[in-house]
């Protein structure tokens, strides 16, 4: 049986909605690390408890309360920020995992796929098509690094944090980690280009 463009646009799509999901379980695997420092929780035990809590939002929560325990106001701001930030994807990941893959045409004529509500009211304009996955991987993986790297800068009181794109200096980011994250970041930021994954 011949491939349609429809049935080709519908496999590359999905394929992206896999990579999709997975960018998110690794934001959650970043935020879980997090976790796992700021309640001093082993990290073959934090999991455990990490992955029962059903709700994003109580997590961040445990986390900023944590965070001023330990750090005074610190890292309020950049906490703060990530949260929402957390909590957007959150939302929008719910869209990609429960909404269904549908064609869309104009004039009877196939002019791509994309995601929209299966409860849609006819006329709804609810929808992400690939560059939106494309958008939601990237911010993942961009969120995914920084948490990642903040939870080294709490753990060290190295004067170097090691970094796969070259050394960044410690200083560097204990400012970042006071201020307000910016997505996308600017230029100036270690995080600027994040290698693709293939």
């Amino acid at each position: 049986m011949a491939t349609t463009d429809a049935d080709a646009a519908q496999q590359t799509f999905s394929a992206l909605r896999g990579r999709a999901i997975d960018s998110y379980a690794t934001l959650e695997h970043a935020v879980c690390h997090l976790f796992a420092t700021v309640t001093g929780m082993a990290s073959d035990v934090a999991p455990i408890v990490f992955f029962k809590i059903t709700a994003p939002r109580f997590v961040h929560v445990i986390i900023e309360k944590l965070l001023k325990k330990q750090h005074g106001t610190t890292y309020r701001t950049f906490w703060n920020s990530v949260s929402k930030k957390l909590d957007a994807l959150s939302q929008k990941r719910n869209s990609i995992v429960h909404w269904t893959i549908v064609a869309t045409t104009v004039n009877n004529v196939f002019m791509g796929v994309e995601l929209r509500p299966g409860h849609a009211i006819l006329g709804s304009d609810a929808n992400l098509d690939d560059v939106a996955l494309s958008a939601f991987i990237a911010e993942c993986r961009f969120l995914a690094e920084l948490i990642f790297a903040f939870n080294a800068f709490l753990q060290t009181d190295a004067t170097e944090r090691p970094h796969p794109w070259g050394a960044v200096p410690r200083q560097t980011w204990h400012d970042i980690f006071q201020q307000e994250v910016i997505y996308p970041p600017p230029c100036t930021h270690p995080l600027f280009q994040i290698p693709a994954v293939h």
